[in-house]
């Protein structure tokens, strides 16, 4: 996952460096993108394979609607996740000889909800800002369970983009810009004018 957040300036320390914060200078002058990334969609890929090869055959649709069903029935579990997999230091305990699949999954869903919430701490601080809201694109949009589980967690409302390709259009207005379409980003994305479905907070 890659969290980012657009800021008029930043307050990087040596422990934000070590947390693995970056920050970019934004296209537009003035501008900051502060961002914090760690292994997301790794990490559920990974349970897919371990906990769900028999479905893998199936179209990929239908694997990910039964995965994400399964973790939605779940009511309550002692299953608990550190899903920093990418380093070798993951850890999944409370596990028993009842302990389904889908309580793991939605371990796993709740775990990175959390992560998520950490990090948009850490962002700002940095960037001097309260977030608000937090906007989700590309193929996360699809998981309901996860996005209502983020927003549980963030306590803000989520604006879920219904289009999964941002990062072409982000791609398409500055190019519009360029080529003198439009006068401004701003104007640009005024036109594009994007849709998002919203989750809030249960």
């Amino acid at each position: 996952e890659i969290l980012m957040a657009r800021v008029r300036k930043v307050k990087p320390t040596k422990r934000t460096m070590e947390q693995g914060v970056t920050n970019e200078l934004d296209a537009l002058p003035g501008l900051y993108d502060s961002g914090i990334q760690w292994m997301a969609s790794g990490t559920l890929e990974w349970l897919k394979r371990m906990f769900y090869s028999s479905e893998s055959d199936a179209k990929s649709d239908d694997v990910y609607r039964t995965i994400i069903d399964e973790a939605a029935d779940v009511e309550s579990t002692n299953v608990r996740i550190d899903p920093s997999f990418n380093t070798c230091t993951g850890v999944i305990s409370g596990i028993g000889l009842n302990t389904s699949r889908g309580e793991i999954y939605r371990a796993a869903l709740e775990a990175l909800s959390v992560k998520a919430k950490n990090s948009i701490s850490i962002l700002e601080q940095i960037g001097g800002f309260k977030a608000t809201s937090l906007i989700v694109g590309g193929g996360a949009t699809r998981n309901k369970l996860w996005n209502q589980l983020r927003a549980n967690a963030l306590g803000i409302p989520l604006k879920l983009h219904k289009e999964t390709e941002t990062t072409v259009i982000g791609a398409a207005v500055f190019a519009l810009v360029a080529t003198g379409v439009y006068q401004s980003v701003d104007e640009a994305m005024e036109a594009i004018a994007p849709e998002y479905d919203m989750i809030y907070p249960e």
